[in-house]
């Protein structure tokens, strides 16, 4: 995963984020939390059911809930609006798209309710063979009508995006579209080298700011503004960048498709990849495969 959500988050005052999620959870009777692109927590759930919290304890239904946000999310970001939908165990939820320069990065979820009037599109196939344990807890989940339902979600995502403007703004305006980087060997030594060392053997994983900040044994927040000084660019766009020079040997030497050539780059979302792609070189993966060819 690449953390883009982390350094949004970095230009915020994350605490006081935290403190909104934890107030609008309390006062709307909502479950609330952060999720980057592919799904990921990135705020500390708020006000989490019993019946979520359960059923998450264990792994089947915990990977279930993990693709229900991501497809919530994505959905959000294609229609540019609150997403409403109905997760695998029933339950409706909304996903409130978070975007940087028209690219998709996460969602705000809220939820965890049941709607007493209607039934809202599944975005995985529901459940039949619910325990009786969770199905008790289920039952005692807050129930809204649709009105109530698609009001909060807009009140949401009002205000979530209004808090996350201004950090938004902050890392357009920071971030450059440099495709051209120190070769790690000039990187200060003891400061973010060992992080640049591993994302070169390994930018086709999965990796997150916490994971590379503690190789390097320092805080995510000085460990982006080291990387930022040192490599001249940010921790996304150091990544983004070792992808894209493999995608280019991958489309020119290969007939793999634009779809196996983002999976293979770690990339879950092959729209990402091009817009990716596109952002770096000036055109798309398939035009860039023609021209070479």
């Amino acid at each position: 995963m690449i953390d883009i959500i982390g350094q949004l988050l970095n230009l915020i005052e994350v605490t006081a984020l935290q403190r909104v999620q934890d107030e609008l959870a309390a006062g709307s009777g909502l479950a609330m939390l952060m999720v980057d692109y592919l799904g990921n927590p990135v705020t500390r759930h708020s006000c989490c059911s019993a019946f979520c919290n359960a059923a998450r304890l264990d792994k089947k239904y915990a990977e279930l809930c993990k693709k229900c946000d991501s497809r919530g999310g994505i959905e959000a970001a294609r229609l540019h609006k609150p997403y409403i939908y109905t997760c695998h165990m029933g339950v409706t939820d909304f996903a409130i798209p978070i975007m940087l320069d028209g690219e998709y990065i996460g969602a705000i979820l809220g939820g965890q309710v049941t709607c007493s009037d209607g039934a809202y599109e599944a975005v995985v196939s529901e459940l039949t063979d619910i325990p009786d344990n969770l199905r008790v807890l289920r039952d005692k989940l807050p129930s809204y009508d649709t009105a109530r339902i698609d009001a909060l979600a807009q009140m949401v995502f009002f205000l979530m995006n209004y808090i996350l403007g201004e950090g938004r703004t902050k890392l357009s305006q920071n971030d450059t579209a440099a495709t051209q980087y120190p070769n790690p060997s000039d990187v200060e030594k003891g400061s973010v080298s060992p992080a640049v060392r591993y994302i070169d053997l390994h930018f086709k994983e999965s990796l997150t700011l916490a994971q590379m900040a503690g190789l390097c044994e320092l805080s995510p927040t000085y460990f982006c503004k080291q990387f930022k000084k040192l490599m001249g660019c940010n921790f996304t766009e150091y990544i983004n960048a070792k992808r894209i020079e493999c995608a280019k040997k991958l489309l020119v030497e290969t007939n793999r498709s634009i779809t196996d050539v983002a999976y293979e780059l770690g990339y879950e979302d092959s729209g990402y990849f091009i817009k990716v792609f596109k952002r770096l070189t000036g055109m798309t993966p398939h035009t860039f495969r023609q021209n070479r060819k």
